[in-house]
């Protein structure tokens, strides 16, 4: 709806260089991969990907004023507040990544039968690649795919340092946008990472312009 309205042009498609996909053999950039095409099947209950953070913060811009509504990306400590739904383990399922069978969709058997040299958990999500929205059991408070599948663009510029603040009593660190920023943050793992990546405490980061399709976005909506 998006692109239908704004013919909007993502970064993939603009400069000729285009995301991530797989052709069969091994995963690759090409111009043919954009939020279109990744190399395997794709339904609108997928996640989009082969975009950007720029692409996404375009997209809540539009959506703001169809809406009405304040419609944004989350920042990191919401993401991973919303990911842990009152949990304090490694994993909103507990700490072994074994706990995440059937509640995601990770790096796994399904995938190491595309990829032998993955590292993967020893259970079969039945998806190699990205998987249908809501497909999984959803976590404690009701929300779907909050690790893996694909990572989510968060709101904040990537300070590797941020978190260390949590020794000394800081809440809901958030860091400041500045003309210097390098990297974004992601959040929630995807379907080709491991055990580390998953965690919920796992910070990733990407340039703004950067895209592939291990990596989309979601976004919070004020209810009032």
């Amino acid at each position: 709806a998006f692109v239908k309205a704004t013919e909007y042009k993502t970064e993939a498609e603009k400069d000729g260089k285009g995301g991530y996909g797989y052709d069969g053999k091994g995963y690759k950039q090409s111009a043919e991969y954009t939020w279109k095409e990744t190399g395997w099947t794709q339904t609108d209950k997928h996640p989009v990907v082969n975009v950007s953070w720029n692409d996404a913060k375009a997209y809540c811009e539009w959506a703001t004023k169809e809406s009405k509504k304040p419609i944004r990306l989350l920042t990191e400590a919401e993401y991973e507040y919303a990911n842990r739904a009152g949990s304090t383990t490694r994993y909103f399922t507990g700490e072994d990544v074994e706990s995440l069978k059937g509640y995601a969709n990770i790096s796994d058997k399904s995938l190491k039968a595309k990829f032998p040299t993955y590292k993967t958990a020893d259970f079969d999500d039945g998806e190699p690649f990205s998987s249908p929205v809501g497909k999984y059991k959803p976590n404690g408070f009701g929300l779907y795919d909050m690790t893996g599948n694909v990572w989510s663009c968060c709101s904040d510029v990537y300070d590797g340092k941020l978190y260390e603040g949590r020794k000394s009593g800081v809440t809901d660190p958030k860091a400041n946008v500045s003309s210097e920023q390098k990297y974004m943050v992601v959040r929630g793992g995807s379907w080709s990472n491991d055990s580390v990546d998953c965690r919920g405490a796992c910070r990733g980061h990407n340039e703004p312009e950067y895209r592939n399709s291990l990596c989309g976005f979601r976004v919070c909506c004020a209810l009032d």
